[in-house]
């Protein structure tokens, strides 16, 4: 089971790698750290994968969910379930 574990951290890091590539050289920067609070997981889990404070991946977050329920559409916010 740890093995799967492993596995499928380093393949999240690869994503979030090709995700921030992608971004930087394509304009529309992505808020990874939405990305993957939508996928579950919580700010002291996301902070070390982007680098940033569990503080500031938390603030974002919360800025990201504050904007959605004022209908507020951020270019740079991900899809929200009602936006599939």
């Amino acid at each position: 089971m740890e093995e799967l574990v492993r596995y499928a951290r380093a393949m999240l890091m690869v994503q979030l790698q090709l995700a921030d590539a992608a971004a930087r050289h394509g304009g529309s920067q992505l808020k990874l750290d939405v990305l993957l609070s939508d996928a579950g997981f919580g700010p002291k889990e996301i902070a070390p994968m982007l680098g940033r404070s569990a503080t500031a991946v938390a603030k974002s977050i919360s800025r990201a969910r504050a904007g959605r329920k004022a209908g507020v559409v951020d270019k740079n916010d991900s899809p929200g379930e009602d936006d599939v």
